[in-house]
């Protein structure tokens, strides 16, 4: 079944420069610009195997993808959707403290396609930084589509997956938890991303900030899930099929905290173990059961939908991604709740306002 769906919210999704900006792939892009084939074939040589395997490809992340490239992208493999508003990510700008608004001010200065609005901006910031409030308000200052903060936090045992952070408990952190105030005070939302066994983690800072709505990236990324990774992460297929079973688990006790929004994205991440594009059937096969209980867990209005493009472009095509999720949340609560799921949540959580 085909689902047809119009006025898509795309929650999750990445815009970058790095030949004009600060980024951990602006080397790599510089010689991408001059021979993109030698780089990838040096890519294997060059590049850490961890940052290899969590990004698939150099060619996503080591050349610009700008508004105009999203919009082709997202609209050029499927006529079943349309994307109409999109909430930028903040995406590794290489900046601390005050610097890291400067993100936010260059995504709300790029020119987008007068199909596509700029729904809002979740920019990066760190709650155990010095002046952390100060530096909240210089964020809110440079732009007036700051909706909420991201901090990623994935730390994982096996030192041959990428880590994100230098702890391996973020969230749950006594420095984090009390420079997290400075976020709930001025009423922003909080993107969560960990990796699968530090979901825990989640479950603490929204008992400790109720009144703050999370939302959790990516399920909660479980790296080896689809095959190995690092040293000896998802080595074989039973251990891969207990990590699901226990990711479900985790993910379920997520759910009950009725302040945590669950984002249905991130199921085409190069880390999660993919060693070719799969077709559409072979990823339903792998996250329908997922997705699907994700969806029952958390219920039709703490749902939304993301696209995580460009990072899941090496594995899955827009249209995979939404198909997938809509087939998930009408076999957990029935075709009525799509709308709710791919726009009227989205725009609720991050306050977007309706289209004319």
């Amino acid at each position: 079944m085909t689902y047809r769906l119009g006025d898509i919210v795309d929650a999750h999704m990445h815009l970058w420069n790095p030949l004009t900006t600060p980024r951990e792939a602006s080397g790599p892009a510089r010689l991408y610009s001059i021979a993109p084939r030698l780089l990838e074939k040096a890519f294997g040589v060059v590049v850490p195997r961890a940052n290899r395997e969590f990004v698939g490809s150099p060619r996503w992340v080591a050349q610009p993808f700008l508004p105009a490239d999203y919009s082709a992208l997202a609209h050029s493999d499927d006529d079943a959707h349309r994307v109409g508003t999109v909430v930028h990510i903040e995406a590794s700008w290489k900046a601390e403290g005050f610097g890291a608004a400067d993100e936010s001010a260059w995504i709300n200065g790029l020119t987008f396609p007068d199909s596509l609005a700029l729904g809002g901006i979740v920019g990066h910031f760190d709650p155990r930084w010095t002046d952390g409030a100060e530096v909240l308000d210089a964020h809110l200052a440079s732009t007036p589509n700051l909706v909420g903060i991201r901090c990623s936090a994935p730390v994982h045992p096996d030192p041959g997956v990428k880590s994100w952070t230098d702890v391996p408990n973020l969230y749950a952190d006594k420095s984090f938890l009390t420079g997290f105030a400075a976020v709930a005070e001025r009423g922003l939302t909080f993107d969560a991303w960990v990796y699968a066994h530090q979901l825990p983690d989640v479950v603490t800072l929204a008992r400790e900030y109720p009144e703050t709505t999370i939302i959790l990236n990516h399920l909660g990324t479980e790296p080896g899930a689809v095959g190995p990774r690092g040293k000896s992460t998802g080595s074989s297929s039973a251990e891969r099929a207990g990590m699901r079973d226990r990711w479900l688990d985790e993910v379920s006790a997520v759910a009950d905290e009725p302040n945590v929004v669950a984002k249905l994205s991130g199921y085409g991440m190069p880390v999660l173990g993919y060693s070719s594009m799969p077709s559409r059937a072979e990823l339903a096969d792998l996250w329908h059961p997922i997705l699907t209980s994700t969806a029952s867990a958390f219920g039709v209005d703490r749902l939304v939908f993301g696209s995580n493009m460009p990072i899941d472009a090496p594995v899955l095509t827009f249209g995979d991604a939404v198909q997938l999720v809509a087939a998930a949340v009408d076999a957990a609560h029935g075709p009525t709740a799509l709308p709710a799921a791919f726009s009227a949540n989205a725009r609720r959580i991050y306050r977007i306002p309706s289209p004319r």
